[in-house]
């Protein structure tokens, strides 16, 4: 992993009191670490959702288009405006958080689990067995509202130890049920 505390926030909407993962929280977790990039991915990446979000962070924070990565200059945050890279993406990630948790259900936790990073959440996680287990043996992180979330970031970002041991758990967790399908079919086949 990048190691200077790359943060990878699924679904950054913007509306309302400032956002699902709040950008008011952002800014002062980026006021904190002066070398801290944020990913924004946009699940609807059209011109009209990347032009409010770009205004959200006009005047506030630096941010540029993934698709113009080639003219970056130390943004802030880059708006990850393109389909099928998230996965990808949470590679290059310390931390992930993963949208949906506040509004209706938790997104894909195991997109980023997968890569060994601390998985961070809201609390609409009902959909997803995966997040549940995630955030009882400690690789994923279950927040409240913003502030939790922001104390969260905060944490995993200043304590590298901590960070570490979440980021084994998810990674445990990933491996530990890989095949799990093929152990199913294959006992649903066995039994006659």
């Amino acid at each position: 992993h990048a190691g200077g505390g790359l943060a990878l926030a699924r679904d950054l909407h913007l509306e309302g009191a400032r956002g699902e993962v709040g950008l008011d929280g952002l800014e002062r977790v980026l006021a904190h670490r002066k070398r801290q990039a944020l990913l924004g991915p946009v699940d609807e990446p059209t011109l009209l959702n990347l032009e409010k979000l770009e205004h959200e962070f006009s005047g506030v924070v630096s941010y540029i288009r993934l698709s113009h990565i080639n003219n970056y200059e130390n943004q802030r945050i880059i708006i990850v405006d393109s389909i099928g890279v998230l996965s990808i993406l949470y590679n290059y990630a310390d931390i992930a958080f993963v949208g949906g948790s506040f509004k209706m259900n938790v997104h894909n936790v195991l997109e980023a689990a997968v890569y060994g990073i601390p998985v961070l959440f809201g609390p609409k996680i009902e959909n997803s067995q995966e997040a549940k287990k995630l955030a009882e043996i400690g690789g994923g992180i279950l927040v409240k509202d913003k502030r939790e979330l922001y104390r969260s970031l905060r944490k995993l970002l200043s304590d590298e130890i901590f960070r570490t041991e979440c980021g084994e758990k998810s990674f445990d967790y990933v491996e530990k049920h890989k095949g799990a399908t093929d152990r199913i079919i294959s006992e649903i086949a066995g039994v006659k």
